[in-house]
């Protein structure tokens, strides 16, 4: 995101704190370097957002990942089940399309470019796994139907999910 966004009129039409916090604060949490905010915008108006999201570095906690999703390779499996550090990770902490622009596709655009940046991060940093946390049963149902995110726990009243990034590398190239 960049000054030449023009995000005050972003609707997604289903979480005013969604909008409040684009317009509000993203700005200002990207120059902290809390998250990095990315914006979707057509080649014919490149100032109006389609849709935004957020990543930033995370981390996630061994016993909150299912056995089976811990380890890549099989020869690995004994030491990395019995890691005690935490995994790294990339946060998806926001994720929304405007109103007018959903259920036209948009949203796996918007996801595929949220793999792009993670895979790119991921490179540099190491991150073994993409982490949302969905704000209703509705939005989980739908990371997990429609994008193959895991449910791992709850968080303070959010339901946390996970991608390994080797499935969406696989996912990526797949698309493209």
């Amino acid at each position: 995101m960049d000054d030449d966004h023009i995000i005050d009129w972003f609707d997604c039409g289903r979480d005013e704190q969604m909008n409040s916090w684009l317009y509000k604060h993203a700005r200002k949490w990207q120059d902290e370097h809390l998250c990095q905010v990315w914006v979707l915008s057509s080649t014919e108006t490149p100032g109006d957002p389609i849709g935004f999201f957020t990543l930033s570095a995370h981390q996630v906690t061994p016993e909150s990942v299912p056995t089976a999703h811990r380890t890549n390779a099989r020869d690995n499996r004994a030491w990395v089940n019995n890691l005690q550090a935490s995994f790294p990770a990339s946060l998806l902490g926001k994720f929304a399309l405007a109103a007018g622009f959903q259920g036209q596709e948009f949203g796996e655009i918007l996801m595929l470019c949220a793999y792009a940046q993670h895979l790119e991060a991921a490179s540099h940093l190491g991150a073994k796994f993409l982490v949302l946390d969905a704000q209703h049963s509705n939005l989980a149902a739908y990371y997990e139907t429609r994008f193959g995110f895991l449910h791992t726990s709850r968080v303070e009243g959010h339901e946390r999910m996970i991608k390994s990034t080797k499935a969406i590398a696989a996912e990526l190239a797949e698309a493209l």
